[in-house]
């Protein structure tokens, strides 16, 4: 039964739903506890659009209450809400849309959510129809078709989905008309779109059921609650967003982009100086008689963004070229800077040039008016998109490239940008990757009267390693309150450091040393080795192998767990994020790879390539880089993951705590990066929300580092310090 609130006496004149009272519908929801819920508006930035409708459905699926929200107040729903349980399909847009009205929905359950969660690690990319069946793949999927061009005919693929048209597909075998959707902006409120409400919420009940019934079966249920959780803290991390001077920021713009000529400037005065005609042009010029001015000079013929006019150019100074392409998963042709970092040595004058063209070049393309651009009108402030389960570890990943149409429209911005043209940009920014400098982060402010509040945890995945492993040299490290680089030193350069020396005096005594021991502790951290040391900084092959050997034997137990979880992963195709939550990580293609692994007809062919000295088939490259990628994913996951498992929970609770303090029009949520969370509120309150996050953080970091503290650290000012 549909039952349609709303003051609109023309609507009710239906068959397919019956009206009912505002006052009736909130007592029957009361009764529920638990709903099935969906919300439609007129546009997706929670500042800008409007709610339309309001959709409500009884767990039996007996009952689903439309209410029209442009003739009823949503606000008498508020109680209701707040105190129920929902369920809902991507409720982090609901949950938005609700917080600008002022409700604040504190339970909640998100079907699109917990089908990330089943399928983390796939990627979103198309499948062949013999691929999905050769697999046995099961994730839901939309089967697409591309349109015939002169060079290829039409084909069909598969595409990982988390619609919820796809999971009625998958679940309940069953159709879910979406179609409707994009016109409700269009065309209002209608008796089609009342149906189509309704309808929206009825099956998410079952796909639930089916969900859980799964995480069950894999013992992940807490996995489940925490990321359904989570999308609350996220969608108050968006709701609030922060404020950006946007003055002093696109100062440094123009800065930036006036380096970068001058850059460019000299990188084209290098190539001219090398006298190549392949890479010049003579600036011919011709005076009012025709005669030829030959003292014109030659001009470089390079555009720097071309990787057809880069490489040429990189091979002619004898760098290499070759790079991984992880799209086409093979190599290809790069002008990549980072290539040209690890072979800085051949020529160090084209390579500083080149690598500071690079720098400026991103700064300049990405750091620029999109921002600015992105500032909402009417809350002043810059609002972005945060996603919880699209990276391999459950970092928070950040920022869209699609254009914010209702925040364009606004400003007067064109819904399609220029290519090449920052200043058209209105999408949702990058905020985590942000130049790490004073700088920049001081273009990110408090309101006035507000303080800005950074707090992170202190050595976060090292504290972790060392729990999760074990270690005894780490744990030593944290325990006597060593500086890591200082014991990491001690560890890789016996010759050089004396064995009985106090590791608090190395900082001061072997400064240098301590400043080299930086580069193999990150790279061993993350699974690098020392081909990694000899590519990346020079070092000599012996050096390099002598300096791994060191820090494995000093760090056995770390050594000892990292082998532990390659094996695990290659054996499985698991990854283990968490073991005490139950999360998981999947390496997509794993049957693939492990049936190449087994194959005598594969390992015959790559013995029979290498002994003819011949390079190694696509196949094999496919199958060595495969193994590299996730070898690193099935250990940075379990300390990377655990930190983002902990972020998670932490924040949610810190978000309740904002709503039982009724603080929610004071506190706000700024920007998360990684373990450091940035908050604003009046100065009255700083000490207040400073002891509850530190609080949240620590107790929740307890829980799941259970060998060492995790403590947390805060930073308080009129901007972002850290």
């Amino acid at each position: 039964m549909i039952y349609f609130v709303s003051k609109q006496q023309s609507l009710f004149e239906s068959e397919n739903y019956k009206p009912l009272s505002t006052e009736e519908s909130i007592e029957m929801i009361k009764s529920w506890k638990i709903f099935m819920f969906d919300t439609e508006g007129t546009g997706l930035d929670c500042h800008i659009a409007k709610v339309l409708l309001m959709q409500f459905g009884k767990m039996d699926k007996s009952i689903q209450i439309v209410v029209d929200c442009t003739t009823i107040d949503p606000l008498l729903y508020k109680e209701v809400i707040e105190q129920s349980f929902l369920v809902g399909q991507n409720l982090k847009y609901d949950a938005k849309m609700l917080m600008a009205i002022g409700i604040f929905i504190r339970k909640c359950y998100d079907t699109m959510i917990a089908e990330m969660l089943r399928y983390f690690g796939f990627p979103r990319i198309p499948v062949s129809p013999e691929e999905y069946e050769e697999q046995k793949y099961d994730f839901p999927y939309h089967i697409k078709h591309t349109k015939a061009t002169k060079d290829k005919p039409s084909y069909s693929y598969y595409e990982l989905s988390f619609a919820l048209d796809a999971l009625g597909y998958k679940y309940l075998g069953i159709n879910i008309d979406k179609s409707i959707r994009g016109t409700i902006k269009y065309v209002g409120i209608t008796e089609d779109v009342i149906i189509y409400g309704a309808n929206d919420v009825i099956h998410l009940g079952d796909i639930m059921n089916a969900q859980i019934e799964y995480f069950k079966s894999i013992n992940a249920m807490l996995a489940l609650q925490i990321e359904c959780s989570a999308v609350l803290s996220l969608a108050y991390f968006e709701y609030c967003g922060v404020k950006i001077d946007e003055d002093k920021w696109m100062k440094i713009y123009k800065r930036n982009c006036t380096d970068l000529q001058k850059t460019i400037d000299a990188l084209n005065t290098f190539v001219v100086n090398l006298g190549n005609k392949k890479f010049i042009r003579e600036a011919i010029q011709l005076d009012l008689f025709m005669d030829v001015d030959t003292s014109s000079k030659s001009k470089c013929n390079i555009n720097w963004s071309s990787t057809d006019d880069v490489v040429p150019l990189l091979k002619y100074l004898g760098f290499n070229t070759k790079g991984w392409n992880k799209e086409k998963k093979e190599e290809t042709e790069s002008k990549g800077a980072d290539l040209v970092k690890k072979q800085k040595n051949i020529n160090p004058e084209f390579a500083d040039l080149y690598l500071e063209y690079s720098r400026l070049d991103k700064l300049c393309s990405t750091y620029g008016p999109q921002y600015t651009n992105a500032v909402n009108p009417k809350t002043g402030r810059l609002h972005t998109e945060f996603r919880q389960l699209d990276t391999v570890t459950g970092r928070l990943s950040c920022g869209s490239q699609k254009q914010n149409e209702d925040l364009a429209k606004l400003k007067g911005l064109p819904l399609k940008p220029r290519k090449g043209h920052p200043e058209d940009v209105c999408a949702y920014p990058q905020i985590q990757n942000l130049p790490n400098t004073d700088e920049v982060r001081s273009c990110f402010i408090a309101e006035e009267g507000n303080d800005f509040i950074s707090i992170d945890y202190n050595s976060e995945e090292s504290r972790l390693l060392a729990s999760l492993s074990g270690d005894k040299g780490m744990l030593e490290v944290f325990e006597k309150g060593y500086d890591m680089h200082s014991y990491v030193a001690w560890l890789i350069y016996p010759e050089k450091i004396p064995r009985d020396i106090d590791i608090r005096d190395i900082k001061k005594k072997y400064h240098d040393l301590r400043q080299s021991a930086k580069g193999p502790e990150f790279t061993f951290a993350f699974l690098g080795n020392w081909a990694t040391l000899v590519g990346n900084y020079g070092m000599p092959k012996e050096e390099a192998m002598q300096i791994e050997d060191n820090y494995k034997k000093g760090f056995a137990g770390a050594t000892k767990y990292q082998d532990e979880c390659k094996k695990y992963t290659e054996a499985t195709g698991i990854i283990r994020v968490c073991r005490e939550t139950g999360h998981i990580s999947r390496w997509w293609d794993w049957k693939k790879w492990y049936a190449r692994q087994r194959s005598k007809e594969f390992w015959d062919s790559y013995r029979e390539r290498k002994e003819a000295g011949l390079p190694r088939s696509k196949e094999a490259d496919e199958h060595f880089a495969a193994r590299n990628k996730y070898d690193k994913n099935s250990v940075n996951s379990t300390t990377q993951g655990l930190g983002a498992v902990i972020f998670k929970e932490f924040t949610y609770n810190l978000y309740l705590w904002i709503l039982d303090k009724g603080y929610q029009d004071k506190v706000k949520f700024c920007v998360p990066v990684h373990d450091e969370i940035c908050e604003e509120c009046p100065k009255e309150l700083t000490k207040e929300v400073v002891k509850a996050t530190k609080h949240f953080m620590e107790t929740i970091g307890a829980k799941y580092c259970h060998r060492l503290p995790l403590p947390a650290e805060e930073e308080i000012g009129p901007f972002w310090k850290h």
